[in-house]
C-alpha cells in the first residue's frame, strides 16, 4: 500500500465457513475522480462474483481504524 501503509490478510474456520480478514492499516488510500468510479465498479463486480460462490462481502465500518474487510465463504 503506498504512503507506508499495510496489508495483513487473516484466515479463520467456523460457523460452517470460512473467513478471510484484509485489514488494511496505515495511510489510508485517497480516491478521487475517475478512479473513485472504477473502485466501485470493481466492488460491484466483486459483490457480484462472491455472490455467485455463496459468499459475501462485508465492508470496513465508515472512520474505523484498521479498515477491516471481511469475506464470508460458505463450507464445511
Amino acid at each position: 500500500a503506498p504512503g507506508g501503509g499495510r496489508l495483513r490478510v487473516e484466515a479463520r474456520r467456523g460457523g460452517g465457513g470460512v473467513e478471510l480478514r484484509l485489514v488494511l492499516s496505515g495511510e489510508s488510500l485517497a480516491i478521487g475522480g475517475d478512479d473513485w468510479m472504477a473502485s466501485g465498479m470493481a466492488l460491484w463486480d466483486a459483490r457480484r462474483l462472491l455472490a455467485r460462490a455463496g459468499a459475501r462481502l462485508v465492508e470496513p465500518e465508515p472512520g474505523r481504524q484498521p479498515a477491516t474487510w471481511r469475506i464470508l465463504l460458505p463450507g464445511s
